[in-house]
């Protein structure tokens, strides 16, 4: 039996057909979306289940490992956001010019931007250069400036958010970003929590993801300062044998002067006198 096939180019076939033909032969697959927009990925990955794995589809590419055209082991949107999203450039400069950045420095900035190409390799193998159209350049003296304001406005966002609970709430929760690395921090594990729903919701607003992988959490919690103490006293609180400080205070022990039986917490002030 024979069948036309749509999507074959230069004797291969490409991995949407490719599935589509094993799915009408009966052969059973593993469950795939074909997505060109970011919204499609997330609605594809909510129907599948997590978790996903995330593979590029070009006819200029065959081999997508060697290019790091697959990522795997993706566990929620947070990670499928990491690989998939940067910074937005269109709302970036609508912050710049927010803060006040000159129209020929934002010129200047979107010129950069609108020259940069990538060119994908397979194989020694160079592709066809295409425009860059998110983030912005990694090492360039620029970019932690613009990551900074960008930070700054997500910040006040924030701290406008949170102005609605309480003085003493939002006085507990503080936010410290430089460029694209920030601490969060607070006394109300309810209020942390809170305000890292905020920063999420805000960061994706400018085309920025959470990067799970690298979060990193840390409780602090305070202790009791404990003084010298004696080895009795430090036995005691350890394995709970002997006496207590108040019960070795009221034993009975002998005057080394007068050989009366005093009790041991008056026997300071009874040799003085």
């Amino acid at each position: 039996m024979q069948k036309k096939v749509i999507g074959i180019r230069n004797n291969k076939i490409d991995e949407k057909t490719a599935y589509a033909l094993l799915e009408g032969y009966g052969i059973p697959v593993v469950k795939s979306r074909y997505c060109q927009e970011f919204s499609e990925v997330m609605k594809a990955a909510e129907e599948i289940g997590y978790p996903v794995v995330l593979k590029i589809s070009s006819p200029q590419i065959t081999h997508k490992t060697e290019v790091g055209g697959i990522v795997l082991d993706l566990k929620g949107p947070m990670d499928l956001k990491k690989a998939y999203d940067t910074l937005d450039r269109d709302r970036t400069m609508k912050i710049l010019e927010g803060y006040g950045v000159g129209e020929n420095v934002r010129r200047i900035i979107g010129k950069i931007w609108n020259g940069d190409t990538m060119v994908t390799k397979q194989a020694g193998f160079f592709g066809k250069p295409f425009r860059a159209s998110r983030g912005v350049r990694q090492g360039d003296i620029t970019s932690p400036f613009i990551f900074n304001i960008v930070c700054d406005a997500v910040i006040r966002e924030w701290e406008s958010q949170m102005n609605h609970g309480t003085a003493q709430e939002r006085k507990e929760t503080r936010a410290q970003f430089y460029a694209d690395d920030g601490l969060l921090s607070g006394e109300n594990p309810q209020e942390v929590q809170r305000a890292m729903d905020i920063f999420t919701n805000v960061f994706t607003r400018v085309g920025l993801k959470m990067n799970a992988t690298k979060m990193k959490a840390m409780t602090m919690v305070g202790s009791k300062v404990y003084a010298s103490i004696s080895k009795i006293a430090y036995t005691w609180r350890v394995t709970g044998e002997g006496h207590t400080h108040q019960e070795r205070n009221l034993q009975k022990v002998e005057c080394e002067l007068c050989r009366g039986m005093i009790c041991r917490q008056h026997m300071a002030n009874h040799q003085k006198t």
